[in-house]
């Protein structure tokens, strides 16, 4: 009993930890949005793909590149996983 009290105090003293995560502002949240907002030859030029089959892609392996969302900070998303996968394999950059 005395134990469990212990644990208890313990786990309500303990402080609880801050993290901060600055926001990222990369090649896919720049350049990407900027391609699929302007002209589809640049999108095809950047990502080797077309935009519809690009979008097809993206809809048939999407539950599968979601990830959940945690306290700590926000899951990257299926369309930024899928386009930096792509264009990783059609460049190797």
């Amino acid at each position: 009993m005395a134990m469990a009290a212990a644990v208890e105090l313990h786990r309500s003293t303990r402080r609880r930890r801050s993290v901060s995560v600055k926001p990222v502002s990369g090649a896919y949240s720049n350049l990407f949005n900027d391609l699929l907002n302007t002209d589809e030859a640049s999108f095809r030029n950047f990502i080797r793909m077309d935009l519809p089959a690009f979008e097809y892609l993206l809809s048939r392996v999407e539950y599968r590149l979601t990830k959940v969302r945690t306290h700590f900070r926000q899951p990257i998303s299926a369309r930024e996983r899928l386009c930096l996968t792509i264009r990783y394999l059609a460049t190797g950059i």
